[in-house]
């Protein structure tokens, strides 16, 4: 697993992860499955700062979001709901 810059969470079709995201991906109990299926949806964003961010509705009205820089995967947020994802959305600026 992800052990610092440029480390790999498991099989991500060769995604990369910060310690932080790492961190992250496990603690919020992501999936191989759950990173691939995030990052292969449609709604991508970019956040003010230049990372991707990929959002994947994953039921109604629930999302699970990855942060993407230069580094790799930045966080992760899994099954949070339209408000939240709202929010984070202005506070982060994504685009």
């Amino acid at each position: 697993m992800g052990g610092g810059m440029g480390g790999n969470f498991g099989n991500t079709k060769g995604s990369r992860t910060t310690k932080h995201g790492s961190e992250r991906l496990k603690e919020r109990g992501f999936s191989n499955s759950d990173i691939s299926n995030t990052k292969n949806t449609t709604n991508i964003k970019t956040q003010g700062d230049g990372a991707k961010v990929y959002i994947k509705e994953i039921s109604n009205g629930r999302f699970n979001v990855i942060v993407e820089g230069d580094k790799g995967i930045i966080t992760a947020l899994k099954n949070i709901n339209q408000k939240a994802l709202e929010r984070l959305t202005k506070n982060y600026n994504w685009r």
